[in-house]
């Protein structure tokens, strides 16, 4: 059972993170939902600006979901390189 269990905590997609950078990421992840519907439905901001605020927040979003390691490195390389 050992065996399975560290083979299943290696394969895992996402990173685990501490309990503290889990909540900063679903708050994050809550302010770009709310970015969008504030573009969507008020959107008094020019559309360039809201391009570079989305860029921006999605990065660090898929940056900390899927944190690169020295393990992952190719892997997380292929994935920037796919784009």
């Amino acid at each position: 059972m050992g065996i399975v269990n560290r083979k299943e905590a290696d394969n895992r997609d996402t990173g685990a993170g501490s309990g503290l950078l889990n909540r900063f990421t679903a708050l994050l992840a809550i302010a770009f939902s709310l970015f969008h519907l504030y573009i969507a439905g008020i959107g008094i901001m020019s559309m360039s600006a809201a391009r570079h605020i989305h860029l921006i927040l999605s990065m660090v979003l898929i940056f900390l979901i899927y944190p690169l390691s020295k393990k992952n490195l190719a892997a997380g390389l292929f994935i920037l390189i796919s784009y």
